[in-house]
């Protein structure tokens, strides 16, 4: 059975693979719920490398019944600055200024201070230093919902990357914290900032 989830990932891209799901040479693992939790001994299903059929899946998030998946890419950077130590992948700014256009205008939607961009490293000490700064410049693929969320302050869409929690894990960090995953929800993925609604 392991050959031949093997075959199917090797015959299959990364565009058109569920980006919840992740492999680790012999078998898979669905990142949308906590626990290593598959359909069955397989590990793998045919609805987990086709898009259209994604919503097949018990835990495939109910957002994307409305929304599709596009790919962009970023360069990875690393910062050390007075607020500390910073890993960021940076995004097309016009990502942002396109699904900023489509928040309502009677909303006062403030600009971020920075630079698009997926936070990956913020307000925590790496503990493997030494490899700090190992893959600056790296152009990391990522995926991102066209659905616009927000909470009570922010707006964003969710992105996803599983080189992200590669390098996470590299430098001896969980996969993510309440700074990587979206504002104010408990979503298992990566968020692009389009502003917030503070009183400036």
């Amino acid at each position: 059975m392991n050959e031949l989830i093997k075959e199917l990932w090797a015959a299959s891209n990364e565009e058109s693979r569920c980006p919840y799901l992740a492999f680790n040479g012999e078998r898979c693992r669905c990142k949308a719920v906590d626990s290593e939790t598959v359909c069955d001994a397989a590990s793998l299903q045919l609805w987990c490398l086709d898009p259209k059929r994604y919503g097949l899946c018990h835990f495939f998030p109910n957002e994307y019944e409305h929304g599709e998946l596009f790919w962009s890419s970023g360069l990875l950077r690393y910062v050390i600055d007075r607020s500390g130590y910073k890993v960021n992948v940076m995004v097309d700014p016009g990502i942002v200024n396109y699904y900023r256009s489509l928040v309502p205008r009677y909303i006062n939607l403030n600009p971020q201070a920075f630079p698009p961009h997926i936070s990956v490293v913020r307000k925590e000490m790496p503990p493997n230093l030494d490899l700090w700064g190992k893959h600056e410049g790296e152009e990391i693929k990522f995926a991102y919902s066209n659905i616009v969320h927000h909470g009570k302050v922010y707006y964003w869409l969710n992105a996803f990357s599983q080189r992200l929690e590669e390098i996470r894990l590299e430098l001896g960090l969980p996969v993510s914290t309440q700074y990587t995953r979206p504002p104010e929800t408990y979503t298992k993925c990566w968020h692009i900032t389009q502003g917030n609604t503070k009183q400036i």
